[in-house]
């Protein structure tokens, strides 16, 4: 098996390749669960009459930073896990 691959979201609009690949513990990357959030997160934003900020404050995995950015948002991505955020700086869009 690879190290890591690539996945896309398809959003309304636009898709957001995302990289994920497998953990100490289990994890691949995202969860898929949060989909409808990523969703939420694309229709409000790019509904937006101006461009807006986004502050994630529960960042983890990056997903819903790149979801955000695509929709058009500035995005300030907090997260205090440095394997957290170096995946998220590996994640494509």
């Amino acid at each position: 098996m690879e190290d890591s691959w690539q996945i896309t979201y398809p959003l309304a609009s636009v898709n957001v390749t995302l990289r994920l690949a497998l953990t100490s513990f289990g994890h691949v990357g995202i969860f898929p669960e949060q989909g409808s959030n990523w969703n939420f997160i694309y229709d409000t934003v790019s509904s937006w009459s101006k461009p807006g900020r986004v502050l994630n404050l529960f960042a983890y995995t990056g997903a819903a930073s790149v979801v955000a950015r695509a929709a058009g948002a500035e995005v300030t991505h907090v997260d205090a896990s440095r394997p957290g955020l170096n995946w998220a700086n590996q994640t494509c869009s």
